[in-house]
C-alpha cells in the first residue's frame, strides 16, 4: 500500500468460481483496511470490461478520469514502404 493512496486492481476470478461474490468480498475487505488507514482507495479499469465497471460501481467507485493506453509497435510489425 501507498502512503497517499491505495490502489486495488488486477483480480481474476475463473469462471467456474464468478457470481458467487469473491471479487466483491475481496474489495471489500481491501478498501476497508486502506478506509481504516485514512487513505482513498483507487482502481482502474478497462472501459469496455463491463462486468468489472458493474462490480466497482456497485462497491462506490465513481469515474474520476479516463485514459488511453497506446500498444508500442515493435519493430518487425511496423511497415515500411
Amino acid at each position: 500500500l501507498s502512503t497517499e493512496f491505495g490502489t486495488l486492481g488486477l483480480l481474476y476470478v475463473t469462471p467456474e468460481a464468478r457470481g458467487q461474490g469473491i471479487s466483491k468480498a475481496i474489495y471489500s475487505q481491501l478498501a476497508n483496511k486502506l478506509f481504516s488507514e485514512n487513505l482513498p482507495a483507487a482502481v482502474t479499469v478497462v472501459h469496455d470490461n463491463e462486468v468489472s465497471v458493474k462490480l466497482h460501481e456497485g462497491l462506490g467507485f465513481r469515474v474520476k478520469c479516463t485514459f488511453d493506453i497506446l500498444k508500442s509497435l515493435l519493430p518487425h510489425e511496423l511497415n515500411f514502404l
